[in-house]
């Protein structure tokens, strides 16, 4: 539903305007926009007043990743909502594509939800240095799950495996609804997640938040303290959600877009939709949003390589 009406916000009137070698006719008023999404459920086209939104689903090995698909458009502008760790792709992915950092700008931010560390209510750790003692008493350590291999969950994880000396053994499963259900009945010992897939559980007593991996609380919880907090600083693993369009586009459309997705992304109506669904609004600038992206790809670089990812 965000998804529709953050494409009826950002509808604007624009002249036609040349990306790349295809030549994308924008007809006034209130053209159709199309949004690339990647999102659960497979292939759907949804219609709105004058909005065409365009969900295509290209899972990559079973994991939680996909790959840009090639789409040729005839009429109408073509955007792309996907999450800053799209910067991390050139890591993990030895055959892309495409580049996220030189193919694609960011028009400015969306939304971000953090990345929650849970387990079953009856497990021992209630912190950070709980999880730690708990893996020291038992000698294959503490399985964790997550919604796929490579993602940030999954890459954050392994990353405080590493610097606290404790064995996190990551247990692979090809969604979030599987993997949520194996914690509650403490099949797997616990968890990372982003919090808009989990904040449910947690908040019916399902599942006991451990810690936030990020720097700074989440209002979405303000009562679970953070990884920094707990003695692991310089870790972040919110899930930021962008909207971008072909780094070819014209400035002056980038900025017009800006501006519109600013409007709606701020909108205190819209801003307690996202809080619903786990997700803290993030109107940010085009610049803000490069940044964010830029950084995402430098942080995890490194563990991508060390522990050898490869998503092709």
């Amino acid at each position: 539903m965000w998804i529709t009406l953050l494409a009826m916000a950002v509808s604007v009137s624009l002249e036609p305007f040349r990306i790349g070698m295809t030549v994308l006719m924008i007809n006034r008023p209130r053209p159709p926009l199309q949004l690339l999404a990647f999102l659960a459920g497979g292939f759907a086209v949804g219609t709105t007043v004058g909005v065409i939104v365009l969900f295509i689903l290209r899972p990559a090995l079973g994991s939680a990743h996909f790959t840009l698909p090639r789409v040729q458009i005839v009429v109408g502008a073509v955007l792309l909502i996907n999450a800053a760790v799209i910067a991390t792709f050139v890591h993990s992915f030895s055959k892309l594509s495409y580049d996220p950092i030189k193919d694609l700008v960011p028009i400015g931010g969306v939304g971000v939800t953090p990345t929650l560390l849970i387990t079953a209510g009856a497990n021992p750790p209630n912190d950070l240095k709980g999880l730690v003692r708990w893996s020291k008493d038992k000698p294959e350590g503490l399985n964790f799950s997550t919604a796929g291999y490579g993602l940030l969950q999954h890459l954050a994880v392994e990353e405080m495996g590493q610097r606290l000396d404790a064995k996190f053994v990551h247990v692979m499963y090809k969604g979030g609804a599987q993997a949520s259900t194996d914690l509650i009945t403490a099949r797997v010992d616990f968890g990372s997640f982003a919090a808009g897939s989990v904040l449910p559980l947690v908040k019916d007593g399902k599942l006991k938040p451990v810690a936030l991996i990020a720097q700074k609380r989440s209002g979405l919880v303000p009562e679970v303290p953070t990884v920094a907090e707990q003695g692991l600083p310089g870790l972040d693993a919110g899930v930021h959600f962008m909207l971008f369009a072909p780094a070819a586009t014209p400035k002056d459309v980038v900025a017009v877009l800006e501006a519109e997705l600013r409007k709606v992304v701020g909108d205190p109506a819209l801003r307690e939709r996202f809080i619903d669904i786990g997700f803290e609004p993030t109107p940010i600038s085009s610049a803000e949003a490069a940044a964010i992206v830029k950084k995402t790809g430098e942080d995890w670089a490194g563990v991508i390589k060390r522990l050898n990812i490869k998503l092709d």
